[in-house]
């Protein structure tokens, strides 16, 4: 009678109720093996051999095989530290944004006119997989921080995304000189996921191998992304509060409506200034 009740309740539909395990409970016989199972399986030769030989398709050769590459980024620091001043203008207009350098012309601005006086990064660190040597194929790249300097902003840039428009110009007018200059084959645009896949928060992806001088085809297949940074008082900590609000024009911010508080948005902007001591 007991079993055709079980079974009863269990063809109604219904999940048979199960003791919930007592914090600090021995584990039960079944569990025991499992966890004998899983470690045997950790120590055998033919887990260790599978793993090993994984990792080595896998990851790229430290040391002897990486000297080009580690020459070519080193080249690129140069580069970038070398980037002259520059007068960057955005102004939106009906058919065509009215710009001051071509490559200005395909960016999509929140603002209507956007102006920024270029000046070369303040710092650049090496950040990233490639430092902590986690890097894995197929995706090889190296990823550097670099530091947009304060004298480029004014003080209420973190207000309507002024500081995402400054920051696209900036991205933009790098990549551009450097492809120009042939110290990368070419640069382009990628979102990561800190912004939510937001295309207004880029960062700057630099295909390497342009020539002999910057590693050539040892370093093919390689990419470099420039992420922009910002000292840590770039902008005042109080102004960035989860509960302030920095969207006075309204549009979308995740969620967070037009009219309250841009707790994402700040965020955003507080993660701007602590990328080189999140991505270490």
């Amino acid at each position: 009678d007991h079993v055709d009740r079980q079974r009863a309740t269990t063809d109604d539909g219904a999940m048979p109720k199960t003791k919930k395990r007592k914090l600090g409970k021995a584990p039960s016989r079944e569990e025991v093996a499992g966890f004998r199972e899983t470690s045997d399986l950790f120590r055998s030769n033919l887990f260790r051999l599978q793993t090993a030989e994984l990792l080595r398709e896998v990851r790229p050769a430290h040391g002897e095989a990486l000297r080009p590459l580690e020459g070519a980024i080193r080249a690129l620091r140069e580069a970038l530290l070398g980037v002259p001043a520059a007068e960057l203008a955005y102004a939106s207009g009906k058919k065509a944004p009215r710009v001051s350098h071509p490559e200005l012309a395909a960016l999509r601005l929140h603002g209507a006119s956007v102006q920024l006086a270029f000046e070369a990064p303040a710092a650049i660190d090496l950040v990233g997989s490639y430092l902590l040597r986690t890097a894995a194929r197929p995706a090889l790249n190296v990823d550097l921080a670099v530091q947009i300097p304060s004298a480029c902003l004014l003080e209420k840039d973190y207000l309507d995304h002024r500081y995402a428009d400054k920051r696209q110009l900036y991205l933009a007018h790098l990549g551009a000189t450097l492809v120009a200059g042939g110290h990368v084959r070419a640069a382009r645009f990628t979102t990561l996921g800190a912004a939510g896949g937001d295309p207004g928060w880029p960062v700057l992806v630099c295909e390497l191998g342009g020539g002999d001088d910057n590693g050539g085809a040892a370093v093919r297949g390689w990419e470099v992304r420039l992420i922009p940074s910002l000292a840590a008082d770039a902008f005042d900590a109080a102004k960035l509060k989860p509960r302030r609000r920095n969207l006075r024009g309204g549009g979308a911010d995740g969620g967070d409506g037009g009219g309250g508080a841009s707790g994402a948005y700040n965020n955003l902007l507080r993660l701007e200034g602590a990328p080189t001591a999140a991505l270490r």
